[in-house]
């Protein structure tokens, strides 16, 4: 491990508002040149986002309005991109995931889907049999029953 640093270069991100302020950090990241793989590497900071450019407590608040709103008004909201605030939401959603873990569909999900656990896909609407004479709707369309 190397004790001096290769380089550095001043970052802004942005932060939670205060009131209709936007707030921005500003600050320089640094650099370290590693002597043991000899490759180049940046700083990591525990308070940023997986997006460089925004912090953590940043992205759980995008996430949290996600939640009660479009990503669409969250967007104009926050003065953001919206595939920024769609990037934001989706580590909101995997955090969310990893704390209460992966739903689990139960029995009584099936039945009320209707879903035959051997089947692997569900029938098309059109080649259902009609109980009434034995034929789907779709050959009643294409070929009419003749008397």
């Amino acid at each position: 491990m190397q004790s001096g640093w290769y380089d550095h270069k001043l970052r802004q991100i942005r932060d939670l508002s205060c009131g209709d302020t936007r707030v921005w950090l500003a600050f320089e990241v640094r650099r370290v040149d590693c002597r043991t793989c000899g490759k180049v590497k940046s700083e990591q900071l525990d308070f940023l986002a997986d997006n460089p450019f925004y912090t953590k407590r940043f992205a759980w608040h995008i996430g949290r309005r996600c939640r009660q709103s479009s990503v669409r008004d969250v967007a104009r909201e926050f003065k953001l991109d919206w595939h920024t605030v769609k990037s934001l939401d989706k580590q909101y959603m995997a955090e969310q995931i990893k704390r209460a873990g992966m739903p689990t569909r139960s029995e009584g999900d099936r039945h009320r889907r209707n879903l035959d656990p051997q089947r692997t896909h569900l029938p098309h609407r059109g080649q259902r049999p009609d109980p009434k004479n034995g034929r789907s709707g779709l050959a009643e369309w294409i070929a009419p029953k003749r008397a």
